[in-house]
């Protein structure tokens, strides 16, 4: 089980600083430019995402290799989803065998190809916190006060949505003992 963010903690109320304030690395933030060796396409990936890093202080000089990874997923992923459309998922392959010449339709390449690129780009986006879940395991810049209006655990009405979460997950823990 992984360990809670600080700002996952400041949102259940379970921070302290006494616990919670511990020294981490620090290294000089990174930078917006793309390195020589990304392709047109992951190029265009990291200057839409590295920005983006930057802002929220997730960017570091340290992770340009593993922003770039992610990139070169990304560009491999798109290539193989354009060839895909192109040919199709199944591609007619021919043979010549000792009875005569053979067509045989099989799984394109490519679909194998872009599954394991997009493996990759998910474990490489995970790092920097792309999706919802993995964005409650990322420390970025402090949050926003508990207690303040711009709270983005509160819903429309004011009602605070991590106590509905908890109140939720109560009742489906009774339900399941039932």
């Amino acid at each position: 089980m992984k360990r809670k963010s600080i700002a996952a903690h400041v949102r259940q109320g379970t921070y302290r600083a006494d616990r919670h304030r511990k020294t981490r690395l620090q290294f000089p933030s990174g930078t917006a430019t793309a390195p020589r060796y990304l392709s047109k396409i992951a190029r265009q990936e990291w200057n839409r995402v590295a920005p983006l890093l930057l802002e929220q202080g997730l960017l570091a000089e340290t992770d340009t290799g593993s922003l770039a990874a992610y990139c070169t997923a990304f560009a491999g992923f798109r290539e193989c989803a354009a060839l895909i459309a192109e040919q199709g998922q199944i591609v007619n392959v021919e043979s010549t065998t000792r009875t005569g010449r053979t067509v045989k339709p099989i799984r394109n390449p490519a679909v194998t190809l872009m599954l394991d690129y997009q493996r990759a780009m998910l474990a490489a986006a995970a790092r920097f916190g792309f999706s919802p879940y993995d964005r409650e395991r990322i420390e970025g810049t402090e949050a926003a006060e508990p207690n303040s209006d711009s709270n983005p655990s509160r819903g429309a009405e004011g009602i605070d949505l991590t106590e509905r979460h908890a109140h939720l997950l109560t009742t489906l823990g009774k339900l399941r003992q039932q």
